[in-house]
């Protein structure tokens, strides 16, 4: 797969500039457009210090030569021949360009074409030039991608899985009133035989199971998956309870797990863990699963079991899966202008339900960090269409206790391997597509 830009058949590079905050673009930043150049035209980043992924440390000032769209050279500052362009990076340091694993860009859709230009081309003005889209109507996203490759519009490269797939009644219907096709019911093995080769056909490389799917449909699923050459991301929806958990769906081989909560049942004390599997299933009462959420929840830490979280990163590194936590979606959201209008009773209730997340968030970032610490591969993800967004995920990462080091990675080689893209993408080195990131500070 190609994955350099080309419009009006002039090669691309990018170049994203990044204050070291990773928070603020600075002015000019984005696309390196090398107009009326042949594809041999080359550019020259001198003197910049080079971060690699594999070592974890910045190296001694570097040029890094970009012939076409890719990195040609790599030498000692000062030793490369002349290039066509020399921009001088002396003082700065450099990083491969950015993977989101966790986007829905489909949302953008209804805020019109402009609203869709714009957040594209942010996603490249703050680094992000691939990412991974795991929901949304297929005929909308390969539309994105193909007018993102053809030039057409500036954004980032897409891997993408089409619809959310459930079993009914669909947990997300309510977006197919606006995105139809955004989440699809698979209740039988005569669905999965129709849709999953529709959207390997479609251009899918991987797909997107969640929440209640039929737990005895489910290694059917994986198996028609595999046979069209689809990877497998599956959320596991509601926090604690679900029909296909992580343990049921690493066994099967999958290995890309979304949101910090997916690992919560797994790692609980035994006690707990066994009034959570007496709870969980379609005829599970909904109140009493209430109630148990809430009463862990508020245990925090207390209801984690070391020894469970050591046996989950055993199993998750033997099988090289990865997690992506999306923590910015667990802080509580701030009060509209809509609360005005609501009860004392409603104002309690969503109280609760603020404080209940940012509890389950808190136990997922302790989870997440414990799973880095041992090894287990992370992926940064924001669950939406905010580049900004993305950013600050990394940040949660690093509140959270994970390493400076881990969280550049879960943003680069990880995703990269996870996607089979390390030919191309992951790391800077020769012969790797030049998308890469500068920074003014380590």
């Amino acid at each position: 797969m190609s994955l350099g830009r080309r419009a009006g058949g002039v090669m691309r590079c990018s170049i994203a500039i990044l204050l070291a905050t990773m928070s603020v673009v600075l002015p000019g930043s984005g696309r390196c457009d090398s107009r009326g150049s042949t594809s041999e035209s080359s550019v020259c980043l001198r003197g910049v210090s080079v971060f690699d992924v594999h070592s974890g440390r910045m190296s001694d000032p570097m040029d890094v030569v970009i012939a076409g769209d890719r990195i040609s050279d790599i030498r000692e500052a000062g030793s490369s021949e002349a290039a066509d362009r020399i921009i001088d990076a002396s003082g700065k340091y450099v990083i491969p360009g950015l993977c989101d694993s966790h986007t829905h860009l489909s949302f953008l859709l209804p805020k019109g074409l402009g609203e869709v230009r714009e957040q594209l081309a942010s996603f490249v003005h703050h680094g992000v030039m691939y990412v991974r889209d795991v929901g949304g109507p297929i005929d909308v996203v390969a539309s994105l991608r193909r007018q993102i490759d053809s030039g057409a519009l500036l954004g980032p490269s897409i891997s993408y899985t089409g619809p959310m797939l459930e079993s009914s009644p669909l947990r997300w219907v309510e977006f197919n009133e606006q995105l139809p096709g955004f989440t699809v019911a698979l209740d039988g093995r005569s669905d999965v035989d129709k849709v999953v080769p529709k959207l390997a056909a479609e251009g899918a490389t991987l797909i997107k199971t969640f929440n209640n799917l039929d737990p005895d449909l489910y290694p059917y699923v994986v198996a028609v998956a595999r046979a069209q050459g689809l990877k497998i991301v599956h959320d596991v929806g509601r926090p604690l309870f679900s029909w296909v958990s992580l343990e049921d769906a690493l066994k099967m081989g999958v290995t890309s797990f979304e949101h910090c909560e997916g690992a919560w049942a797994f790692v609980l004390e035994d006690a707990l863990r066994e009034r959570c599997t007496r709870l969980n299933g379609p005829a599970a009462d909904d109140d009493q699963q209430q109630a148990l959420l809430t009463e862990i929840a508020e245990m925090g830490t207390a209801a984690i079991s070391e020894r469970r979280v050591d046996e989950l990163a055993t199993r998750m590194i033997r099988a090289g899966a990865v997690v992506c936590p999306t923590l910015i979606v667990y802080g509580a959201p701030q009060q509209d202008d809509a609360d005005v209008n609501q009860s004392e009773e409603e104002r309690q209730a969503r109280a609760a339900r603020q404080q209940l997340l940012a509890r389950i968030g808190a136990i997922g970032s302790d989870i997440v960090r414990e799973l880095s610490a041992q090894g287990v591969m992370l992926l940064v993800g924001q669950d939406g269409e905010d580049p900004e967004a993305t950013l600050q995920e990394m940040k949660r990462l690093a509140e959270a206790g994970v390493s400076e080091v881990e969280i550049l990675r879960a943003a680069t080689l990880y995703p990269a391997s996870w996607l089979g893209l390390t030919k191309d993408r992951g790391s800077v080195e020769t012969g790797k597509v030049a998308d890469l990131v500068l920074l003014n500070s380590n």
